[in-house]
Parts: structure tokens; sequence; C-alpha cells
């Protein structure tokens, strides 16, 4: 394609062979439908103004940009959590915990998995039991999520000073 609008149907790129898309002004569907084995690359910035199917093949977005009302994949993201994890405060009171501790194998069909967490940083606050979210994002942003149990515990025992005199018992 070249430079043009598409306004009312359905444009379907689908085959075995990489194919491209590119125009100096970028390039705007209604609907577009992407089944093609090998994939599709980007040359200039895309608008689908209705839905974007994905049913076989990934988009190279190549450093561009890709807009879409609807996203539908035959194979979104999958989130994968561990059902639970333990984290241990540090002497401050203080745990921080990663993607990699709650993630548990979680997928996407095109490209690496963004992860992100709605909780990471933990405190004195937080002990005991904790649901955390995490969030796969793929790379059209399409998001699944799942949740694991964050066990906040501490492993510092308190310690006490105590001045001793010889008017005071020390229990």
């Amino acid at each position: 394609t070249d430079g043009f609008t598409e306004t009312g149907c359905l444009v379907e790129l689908k085959g075995s062979s990489l194919q491209t898309i590119s125009s100096v002004g970028g390039e705007t569907f209604y609907n577009l439908t992407i089944n093609n084995s090998s994939g599709v690359k980007l040359l200039c910035d895309l608008n689908v103004t209705g839905t974007l199917t994905i049913t076989s093949g990934c988009i190279d977005l190549n450093g561009h940009s890709l807009t879409a009302s609807t996203i539908n994949e035959s194979n979104p993201p999958v989130a994968s959590c561990h059902s639970t994890h333990t984290a241990l405060l540090d002497a401050g009171g203080e745990v921080t915990i990663s993607t990699n501790d709650i993630d548990n194998g979680s997928t996407v069909e095109c490209g690496a998995p963004i992860l992100s967490l709605d909780q990471a940083h933990f405190t004195c606050a937080d002990i005991g039991d904790n649901v955390v979210t995490l969030t796969v994002k793929d790379i059209y942003g399409v998001e699944e999520t799942c949740t694991s149990t964050v066990t906040i515990t501490e492993t510092t025992l308190p310690s006490l000073t105590c001045a001793v005199n010889g008017d005071q018992p020390v229990n």
C-alpha cells in the first residue's frame, strides 16, 4: 500500500513471505487482519480505526507507532504467577520484590513480555499476606493479569537496651 486511507472494508495481509506496510505519511485502515506466518514489518506509522486482528504472525514495529481502536489476537498474552512468595524485611523494615519473584513463565506471541507489578515495595505495615497483581503486556498493548499472595515476614527480632541501676530490676 502507498499513502492511502482505507475507510470501509477489511484489508487482509496473508501469506508466508514477509510483507511490509510503507508510506511517507503513514497508513490508515478501517479493519486490518494479519494472517501471515512470516509477519508484517512496518516502514511507517500505522493507524487502524476499527479492528486489528492478528491470527498468525507478528508485526515488527521497526520503531514506528501502531494504534488501533480494538486489537484481537488469536494468541493473546498468557499471565502465569507463582501462587505464593515470601519476602523478608531487611533491618530497616523494608523489602522490594521484582516481577521475577512473581512471574511463573508468562508468555506473549511476539517479542518479550512486558511485566509490571501493582505493588513491589513493602514495609513493616505490610507484614502478613498481601495480594499482588502481575500485568503481562505484549508489544501491541494487549494485557493479561494474574495474582500472587506475597507474605511479608520479619527476620530481625527487636532488641531492647535497658540502662541498669541499682534500684530497677532488668527483665
